[in-house]
């Protein structure tokens, strides 16, 4: 078994005193003859007279000095003597047993170099102050001394009292087992070298105790009062209080006790009292002052103690401690208080040490308990503070409600400076609370702060509470290992009543990591009204690190909320953490904000502002330079709540769930991540406006994934997203977009959506490196997306978009639906170099497109515009305007340099698509499309379409392209097409095509289209210089005729049309429906079909049962088509009806006109002879010079200017030019010309122009061909 040194010290006495004890027996009270003391014979009571008298002092001089138990000692108290000071000079120490008192009011000064033991049955009965000391000598003012080591006769002078004790090199020790006590207002002194109090008692009610413990020689002074004071540079001994000793000056008056030691144990369920007695009235506590050079231990539930005990009035004293090290444990205290029903002010603790230590439920207090009064203040200054299981340190005040005084009752002040760590441990608190006042302020400063499983709190009821400040220069750890159901530690600042605002939090530190933990300022707690909540300011120049921990600010009632600031290098909030600004009821929340280099909010972490109450919710302000990234995880949750682990999603965001408005949230950074489920947003959910949300991300927002809602959410998935929505009264926020590179993907989203009446948000997105939409994510089968929609009455917002390319891929979505009565959203995007929609979502289900419409609602869809450099429509995407409901359609309006639609889904299924459509079930009307280019290709399988497949008329469809129209090819599943059509149970009309371009070229079974097989069709009108059908369709067809114009064709400004390869232009009525009419306008250019295998390529207007169409061509020529009634497999012209009546073809040549006459010719006619050679010569023929005279006849020409070209016409053989010239040589000379020469034939160049020639083609058949001479 291990001995501490104060048990070796109480055996060491044990020892001494049992060797000491057969000497006291022989001797008692001795006189050693410096002095003319007189003991008498000395029985029961032994009284000492004599002495010598000098002034008021009468001094007394022993060779040993004792009191047996049973025994009583008493000095004489002469008239005019106020002290009186004896001395041993023997080698014994003083065994005090019995009484030692004073026939009168007298103090009483006991010298003892050798050491003084008062036994358990010992006590003063001494009406003055008393002192026991192991000092060698008294010291005076004079310089002259009453010693016990050098006995002389007492100095010669009057003197007045000590002014000094002179201790030698080894003090004797004073023990105590008795109850000394001395009168109220008395002091009693022990100053020795060691000093025990064993079980004893030293009382001194409202007087004063002074216990020095002195190691070495030196001079303590003694002042007024026979207060000692210790050199600095004076040893000290070691002192204890064990078995319940006490030490008390409390009383009706003010007492001290002042203690100077090296090393103090105060064990045992020992005390050191001051105070103010139960009962008494008006008074002032004194203090308590120790100082140790060495180490204080306060253990097993012993303390020191200031109180204002129950039922009296007055303030309470402070404690002031001292020491290289202080150690609470095992129930220990330092306790200042006003204790119940008494009415005072608790006294303040000062405490300076290198290390202090409260561990196994021990405190250090200054509060009020039951009473009326202020808490008092805690002042620490340490090296290091450990407070740990269950133990406190605490400035409260919880006075007695039921006598409340109209003044509040503030808790006090808890200030801490340790210069390297606190620690806080295992359910242990410090706090500054108040049921009826003010909550004081706790600050701490250290280089280390680490708090585990407790709590730092401050409380104000009806009043502020106070600020807790923790400045820590390295780091500040906040953890709770218990893994509770719901968080148990915290720092705390709350408030509540009507008025007051809740403490002010500021962490300032290097590194902050919290730990399940929160951190709370909270105002309306016990159904306050009217309080505020106080700020949080965390300064961290590393990193702060928030796992499963909350750090709010909360107003619960009508009081305004307070903000929140954090600076750091780092931000991580992760596995459900809080940082929260909320209000309820009718408060107000505050705002947040965050400048870091790295937002991380993870695993169901949420960074939000909250309002439930009608005010406005708190705006979020983020500065993030480097990254915010916000993911989602499944993460473990205690199984008292759970069963299993658990989806949360992490979250930045403002919201309101009250009448109020959401705040506002910005982001500014360099990158923003937002993946596995996370959300971003601004919302509403009851009357308030959303927030509006900007980001400003210079290199690249990511938004991408999804995350499985399980356990205590609701099942399903979670799609990553920055959105803005309401769902009640009040209107979406808005979304404000600017960065480098934006991109969504496996099914995230940006949202900007209304559930309710509320209007939805707009979205502006600028992106200067492009914007891409990619891919859907599998477990929610939704794809990549910006929405901007509405399920309810609300109108949607609009999206605009500006950036340098657009890319929406693998099934990636631009909408703006709505899904109910309010107006669909619109879309505006400006891309300056490409916007390409490509492909399908991995499984085919959804294509890559860009939409506006209704979906089974009864609202408008808003309109599409795109204005980009390329647009490319690849692999089954889709633009499109459409409804799918009662409400109308929006417009699609499309301005790019080059538009490319092309191909198929991978599956054949989806083609390629600019579209507007009306649905199936849908009684709305089509919305219109206009696209305005300089090259539109729309190519293998690839559609350009307005059509109806419901009630609802198609929209119409205007291509204007400054270059070329190229519609090409096909798919297995169709051909490439322009189109307004219907579907087969469509009861709507089909849509207008308008077409203005330099060149439209449609090939290799494409088709323009316009067509209504059992409606009626729309119209179809080109305005091109060239049409090249090669293999090509134009066509319009209805299966009704209705009201207005149906299934036309109107071609205008043809400078040259080319049909090859069976192509077709086409004007058919199916059923009872009248054939369309083809108009074709090329009053200065040429129609040309061109021979091929048949059939050949055809223009028809012709009817089933309802009557053929027209067909009205003017033109400068046609070329291999004519007229017929009836299709044949040559190029034909035919209007035509299969029982109904033929329609009418009329064919105008406009620069042939008849009806003018013939032209009177000149009457000076040219010299034929210098036009005419005279011979054909060899030279001529060979040089190509010969004349020529040429006979047309009526091969290629109709025999009358006002006939049309027929089939016979054509049918002549051309002859080729013969190899012989006939006549004789011409020798006369002439100046050579160029001839004038019929045409004698035409070619396609390689560029599709349709030459005229002076020379035959090469052809072999139906060939013109010439003769010259």
């Amino acid at each position: 078994m291990k001995l501490n040194p104060a048990s070796l010290w109480f055996l060491s006495c044990i020892v001494l005193q049992s060797w000491l004890t057969p000497k006291i027996a022989l001797a008692q009270v001795i006189p050693d003859g410096t002095t003319p003391t007189n003991t008498g014979i000395c029985g029961t009571v032994c009284t000492i007279t004599g002495g010598t008298t000098r002034g008021s002092n009468l001094f007394h001089s022993f060779q040993d000095l004792n009191v047996n138990e049973g025994q009583q000692v008493r000095f004489a108290n002469p008239v005019g003597i106020a002290n009186i000071l004896s001395r041993v000079t023997g080698n014994n120490v003083s065994n005090i047993r019995g009484t030692l008192g004073v026939d009168g009011t007298a103090n009483l000064f006991l010298l003892n170099p050798n050491g003084i033991v008062f036994g358990p049955n010992a006590r003063l009965d001494v009406r003055g102050s008393f002192l026991a000391s192991t000092a060698d000598r008294f010291i005076f003012t004079d310089g002259s001394e009453f010693s016990a080591v050098n006995p002389q006769a007492p100095p010669l002078l009057a003197i007045n009292v000590p002014v000094g004790l002179q201790y030698g090199t080894q003090p004797g020790a004073i023990r105590s087992q008795a109850t000394l006590a001395v009168d109220p207002g008395q002091r009693l002194t022990l100053a020795g070298g060691t000093i025990q109090i064993d079980g004893g008692r030293l009382v001194a009610p409202g007087g004063r105790i002074e216990l020095g413990a002195i190691g070495g020689a030196g001079t303590v002074a003694l002042g007024n009062g026979f207060d000692l004071s210790l050199p600095p540079s004076l040893a000290r001994a070691d002192m204890a209080l064990t078995n319940a000793a006490e030490v008390s000056v409390r009383g009706e008056t003010a007492g001290d006790i002042a203690i100077a030691t090296a090393n103090l144990d105060l064990l045992g369920g020992s005390r050191i009292r001051a105070g103010i007695a139960e009962t008494s009235v008006g008074s002032q506590a004194g203090d308590i002052y120790l100082e140790a050079t060495g180490a204080v231990r306060i253990g097993e539930g012993s303390g020191i103690s200031n109180a204002v005990l129950e039922f009296a009035t007055g303030n309470g004293g402070d404690i002031v401690i001292s020491a290289d090290s202080l150690t609470l444990s095992n129930g220990s205290f330092v306790s200042a208080s006003v204790l119940d029903f008494a009415q005072g002010n608790v006294g303040d603790i000062v405490i300076n040490t290198n290390s202090l230590t409260v561990t196994g439920d021990s405190l250090i207090a200054a509060s009020v308990f039951g009473s009326q009064g202020n808490g008092g203040n805690i002042a620490i200054a340490t090296g290091s503070l450990f407070i740990a299981d269950r133990s406190f340190v605490s400035a409260d005040a919880f006075p007695n409600a039921t006598e409340a005084s109209p003044d509040p009752k503030n808790a006090g002040t808890v200030t801490i400076q340790a210069t390297d760590a606190v620690r806080l441990l295992n359910l242990s608190e410090i706090s500054a609370l108040s049921n009826l006042g003010r909550g004081g302020d706790i600050s701490i400063t250290t280089r280390r702060l680490f708090a585990s499983s407790s709590n730092l709190d401050s409380y104000g009821s009806g009043a502020d509470a106070g600020d807790i400040t923790i400045r820590a220069a390295d780091s500040i750890t906040l953890v709770d290992p218990r893994n509770l159901p719901l968080r148990g530690s915290r720092i705390g600042a709350f408030t509540s009543g009507s008025s007051g605002q809740a403490g002010r939090i500021v962490l300032e530190t290097g590194d902050l990591t919290a730990q399940d933990y929160n951190i709370l300022s909270t105002s309306g707690l016990a159904g306050g009204i009217g309080a505020r909540s106080g700020s949080i300011v965390v300064r961290a120049t590393g990193d702060v690190d928030l796992n499963n921990s909350d750090l709010s600010v909360i107003s619960l009632r009508d009081g305004r909320g307070g903000n929140i600031a954090i600076e750091s290098n780092r931000l991580t909030v992760q596995n459900l953490s809080l940082v929260g600004a909320s209000a309820l009821d009718t408060g107000s929340s505050g705002n947040i904000d965050i400048t870091t280099g790295q937002l991380r909010v993870l695993s169901g972490g949420q960074i939000v502002t909250q309002t439930a109450s009608v005010n406005r919710g708190g705006d979020l302000t983020i500065r993030a330079s480097d990254l915010v990234e916000v993911t989602g995880n499944r993460v473990e949750v205690a199984p008292e709540l759970v069963d299993q682990p658990t989806s949360f999603f992490s979250r930045i965001g403002t919201d309101s769930i009250g009448a109020g408005d959401a705040g506002n949230l910005s982001i500014e950074t360099r990158r923003l991540l937002i993946r596995n489920g996370a959300q971003v947003g601004a919302s509403t959910f009851r009357a308030g406006r959303g927030g509006t949300i900007t980001v400003n991300a210079s290199e690249q927002i990511d938004i991408a994934g999804v995350i499985e809602a399980i356990g205590i959410s609701s099942s399903g998935y979670l799609p990553s997203n920055l959105s803005t929505f309401a769902s009640g009264s009040g209107d979406a926020g808005d979304i404000f977009v600017n960065t480098g590179r934006l991109r969504v993907r496996d099914g995230g989203l940006v949202l900007a959506r209304t559930f309710g009446t509320g209007q939805g948000g707009q979205m502006i997105i600028n992106a200067t490196n492009g914007v891409e939409i990619i891919g859907f994510s599998p477990q929610t089968r939704l794809p990549s997306s910006l929405l901007v929609d509405t399920s309810g009455s609300g109108e949607a917002g609009v999206l605009t978009m500006n950036t340098d390319r657009l890319s929406l891929r693998a099934g990636g979505r631009i909408s703006a639906q709505t899904l109910a009565s309010g107006q669909g959203g619109t879309i505006n995007l400006t891309i300056s170099d490409l916007t390409e929609v490509t492909g399908t979502s991995e499984d085919s289900s959804f294509r890559s497109a860009i939409e506006v419409g209704t979906d089974r609602g009864t609202g408008a869809g808003g309109s599409l515009a795109i204005a980009t450099g390329r647009l490319r429509v690849r692999n089954g995407g889709l633009i499109t305007v459409g409804t799918f409901g009662t409400g109308n359609a929006g417009e699609l309006d499309i301005t790019a340099d080059v538009v490319d639609v092309a191909g198929t889904s991978a599956n054949g299924q989806f083609p390629s698509s600019i579209a507007a459509e009306v649905g199936r079930d849908a009684s709305g009307n089509g919305g219109d499309v206009a696209i305005a280019t300089g090259r539109l290709t729309v190519r293998d399988g690839g559609i350009v379409a307005v059509s109806t497949f419901g009630a609802g008329d198609a929209g119409a469809l205007a291509i204007r392209a400054n270059e070329t129209v190229d519609v090409v090819g096909s798919s297995i599943n169709g051909r490439s097409s322009i189109s307004a059509g219907t579907g087969s149970n469509a009861r709507g009309r089909g849509g207008d095509v308008f077409i203005r371009t330099r060149q439209l070229t449609v090939q290799d079974d494409a088709q323009v289209t316009v067509s209504s097989p059992n409606g009626q069709a729309g119209n179809l009108t080109i305005a091109a210089n060239t049409v090249r059908l090669n293999r090509g369709r134009l066509t319009a067809e209805t299966g009704r005729s209705g009201n207005g114009a149906a299934a036309n064709i109107a071609m205008q400004e043809v400078g040259l049309l080319v049909m090859s390869d069976r192509s077709l232009i086409s004007a058919e009525a199916n059923g009872t429906a009248n054939g369309g009419n083809i108009t074709l306008a090329a009053p200065e250019g040429f129609i040309v079909a061109t021979p091929g295998d048949a059939p050949g390529s055809d223009i028809i207007a012709n009817a089933d049962r309802g009557n053929g169409g027209n067909i009205n061509i003017t033109t400068q020529r046609l070329f291999g088509i004519e007229f017929r009634d009836r299709l044949t497999l040559d190029n034909d012209i035919t209007a035509s009806s299969r029982v109904g009546v033929a329609g009418t073809v009329a064919i105008n040549t406009p620069d042939i006109d008849p009806s003018r006459g013939l032209t009177e010719l000149p009457t000076n006619l040219a010299d034929a002879s210098t036009q005419i050679s005279r011979g054909c010569s060899a030279s001529a023929i060979a040089n190509n010079n010969a004349d020529s005279f040429l006979i047309t006849g009526r091969g290629g020409l109709p025999s009358n200017p006002n006939d049309t070209l027929d089939s016979e016409d054509v049918l002549v053989e051309w002859v080729s030019e013969s190899s012989t010239a006939e006549g004789g040589e011409n020798h006369s000379t002439h100046t050579p010309y160029t001839p004038i020469v019929e045409a004698q034939g035409w070619a396609i160049a390689s560029n599709g122009d349709v030459m005229l020639t002076t020379q035959a083609s090469e052809i072999s058949h139906r060939a013109w061909q010439n003769s010259i001479c």
